[in-house]
């Protein structure tokens, strides 16, 4: 999913046919501890950022009643109003699936605007409240300490990962030597990958690491040089 900015920042909503025929219900905006919140039969993912660039998603296995949802869902949609627009910084959007199985808001507020007072939607808009909610933990968002073993020599390194306006932002650095800004962070429960560009006296290339980290917040992985991925180390850490 991206940001679209105009002037403002707008959360786009789910996908419309993304996991059309999975998804039940959703919501996207600048909550408190995720961006975007997908919901189906078994279970519930949030993901904070873009596919595009640096992306963390959590999935927990939830059971959720469907046909409790979907008896509310054609109630909410037609009671919705027409959408307008208003100059405003966030967009929050509620979504439920459709006859046609497609994820569409049934209210939103913020740069663009659907109101809908129904009982249907507020039943819907607690329920996703209530399941999203529970679920907020991104265990690699923060500040880790690294121990980088190449060869007999191991360095202390660190990784911040943090949140920003829609966005994840992740920086890897080398205390007196480099800081390098992470790309293609892809994290999905407990895995990651990223790249970093490596620069130091006259060496310069690009490495990629991949690893886990487990519920206590330690990391483990392996850093490999770029294109040939060819072993540049292993790595073990914990957060700060």
């Amino acid at each position: 999913m991206k940001s679209i900015t105009i002037g403002v920042t707008l959360f786009v909503g789910l996908n419309l046919g993304l996991f059309a025929s999975e998804v039940l219900i959703g919501k996207s905006g600048p909550f408190a501890n995720f961006d975007r919140c997908e919901v189906t039969k078994t279970k519930t993912t949030l993901s904070i950022g873009s596919s595009h660039h640096n992306q963390l998603i959590e999935v927990t296995n939830l059971e959720t009643n469907a046909d409790e949802i979907l008896k509310y869902s054609n109630a909410a949609l037609k009671a919705a109003g027409n959408r307008y627009y208003r100059w405003f910084n966030t967009q929050t959007d509620y979504n439920v699936r459709n006859t046609s199985g497609q994820i569409v808001p049934y209210y939103s507020i913020g740069f663009s605007n659907i109101n809908n007072d129904s009982d249907a939607a507020l039943y819907l808009r607690q329920k996703t409240d209530q399941i999203c909610d529970k679920v907020n933990d991104f265990k690699l968002l923060g500040s880790f300490t690294l121990d980088l073993k190449i060869g007999d020599r191991i360095f202390k390194d660190k990784l911040l990962v943090q949140r920003s306006n829609g966005s994840v932002v992740a920086e890897y650095i080398v205390p007196n030597s480099f800081a390098s800004k992470i790309k293609n962070l892809d994290y999905k429960n407990g895995s990651y990958t990223f790249t970093i560009h490596v620069k130091e006296g006259e060496q310069e290339y690009d490495a990629a690491f991949e690893g886990t980290i487990d519920e206590q917040g330690k990391l483990k992985g392996n850093a490999f040089f770029l294109p040939d991925r060819s072993l540049l180390g292993s790595f073990i850490g914990k957060k700060d």
